[in-house]
């Protein structure tokens, strides 16, 4: 038989400082990031087609992050 999917992620982050020093400019601000996923295949988990999402809402951030 066959079979479907659906997956959702999330991950947040509160403010925190990136590297040593006190000026804003050393802040990573709060920031929330969604992932999706849906996947059909069969039941057994012989196969599988999966169409994955990262970053649904499209936040950007510091390279370091990624």
């Amino acid at each position: 038989g066959l079979g479907q999917r659906l997956g959702v992620a999330g991950q947040f982050s509160s403010k925190y400082i990136r590297t040593l020093g006190l000026d804003k400019v050393y802040y990573q601000k709060a920031y929330a990031m969604v992932d999706g996923n849906i996947a059909f295949g069969a039941k057994d988990e012989s196969w599988e087609i999966a169409l994955l999402g990262r970053n649904l809402t499209n936040k950007k951030l510091p390279a370091l992050h990624r």
